[in-house]
């Protein structure tokens, strides 16, 4: 009997020290990060703050106003499955897959959701950022969005194409100073991750974004009207470089 209890004591305390102090991501760039006794759920810019427990293989989440989410929950040190918790009255679990109904639908909450599947967001990141090339596109909306196309090499050589809306129209080149390039460089050391690529559906009058990101041997690329930091942080460098770089017109 002692050992029977001693091994669930354990159980509990390997699953909450495997989901703390982790950012886990899914492939619709949602987040969820536990740290102290917070979880924080982030879903295109939006986030949602729980104090969180767990006992056993349930994941009690109480967010405000108190109301309490709970999910079971499935963790290693490298995947974290949540999936809506049924009382044992009810002994099938409810599922569906990441993104259900996202199109259209920015304020999607945590408890919208019956099972979410994450990848331990350490685990994706590349060990190095010596890449050949990184190209930035931006798509036309329905109103004013710059309609761009960019691209950066190793040598801090920028190449710049605007064909609507934005200050300099045509094509041109600059070049970016070390700083500038050392800034970009640490945000995509952070957030380039091996086999995350978007599957959101560009909903009406949003610009569609894509990143390239060219090591040589290998091609990452990444789709959609919104990332997860610091990503997002790097598309907003590029779409500044219309007014921060000192650009020449190419003849």
């Amino acid at each position: 009997m002692f050992l029977c209890f001693a091994m669930i004591i354990a159980s509990v305390d390997l699953t909450g020290q495997g989901i703390h102090g982790r950012t886990w991501i899914n492939t619709d760039h949602q987040t969820m990060a536990f740290d102290g006794d917070t979880a924080r759920f982030k879903n295109q810019g939006r986030e949602e703050l729980f104090h969180y427990n767990v006992v056993g293989d349930r994941l009690d989440l109480t967010g405000t106003p108190d109301r309490v989410l709970s999910f079971r929950i499935e963790s290693s040190d490298d995947s974290l499955t949540l999936r809506e918790w049924v009382e044992p009255s009810t002994s099938d679990l409810k599922a569906s897959k990441n993104g259900d109904a996202v199109m259209l639908r920015q304020s999607l909450k945590l408890k919208d959701y019956k099972a979410l599947r994450f990848a331990n967001a350490s685990s994706l990141t590349k060990a190095y950022d010596d890449f050949e090339s990184i190209r930035f596109r931006s798509d036309a909306c329905m109103g004013t969005c710059p309609v761009l196309d960019i691209t950066i090499t190793k040598k801090r050589e920028v190449t710049f194409k605007a064909d609507a809306y934005a200050r300099h129209l045509g094509e041109y080149s600059a070049e970016l100073d070390k700083s500038q390039m050392r800034q970009i460089c640490e945000l995509v050391r952070q957030g380039d991750l091996i086999g995350l690529k978007s599957r959101l559906k560009t909903p009406l009058d949003f610009p569609t974004y894509t990143l390239t990101i060219d090591y040589g041997s290998e091609v990452s690329s990444y789709s959609g009207y919104s990332f997860y930091a610091p990503l997002n942080e790097l598309v907003k460098q590029f779409l500044d470089f219309d007014t921060t770089l000192k650009l020449k017109k190419l003849e």
